[in-house]
């Protein structure tokens, strides 16, 4: 088992020697002693390629407009349902949701960001780069460990990924 804030804590540090100067960054990580199943750098990889591909979003956008949000925690605390619905019987469940300010996804074409070397055109949303394999391997991951991924375009813009899986969380 591993610890939630550990995990993200991991990623956040693999990427900031990453990023673009000028991206404005947040972390709000629930302290809780939340615990998930996994493998610690599978899980690590996919969430660097999300901040990663959250990075890709905004490079057009002027630095004062570049926002990357990560939250974590119990999904009943950050107000997430996962997708689809968990069954509350199996226990509690934790989220991942990585926010960026770029110009979000058509949702359209939500369901074929994830296919391997999947590319749209500027006019739709922006121009994914690469070998085009990113988030195909984050749906992989996320499915290996019995978990969901939902992507939307938040109402003011931006993109934002949630992750949920199982959690263990013993409240004392």
């Amino acid at each position: 088992q591993l610890p939630l804030k550990s995990l993200i804590d991991g990623a956040y540090n693999l990427f900031l020697p990453n990023t673009q100067t000028g991206i404005q960054t947040a972390l709000e990580v629930a302290e809780e002693p939340i615990m998930v199943e996994g493998d610690r750098t599978q899980l690590q990889q996919a969430l660097l390629n999300l901040m990663i591909n959250a990075r890709d979003a905004m490079e057009t956008l002027p630095e004062e407009r570049r926002r990357l949000w990560i939250r974590a925690g119990l999904c009943e605390r950050l107000g997430v349902t996962p997708r689809p619905p968990a069954d509350a019987s199996r226990g509690p469940f934790c989220c991942i949701c990585v926010v960026d300010s770029g110009p979000g996804v058509d949702e359209s074409i939500v369901e074929q960001i994830f296919e391997p070397f999947f590319r749209v055109d500027k006019s739709r949303s922006r121009e994914l780069g690469g070998v085009g394999l990113g988030l195909a391997m984050v749906r992989e991951v996320v499915r290996v460990h019995d978990g969901t991924i939902k992507v939307y375009t938040n109402e003011h813009g931006g993109t934002t990924f949630e992750v949920c899986g199982l959690a263990e969380y013993r409240d004392n």
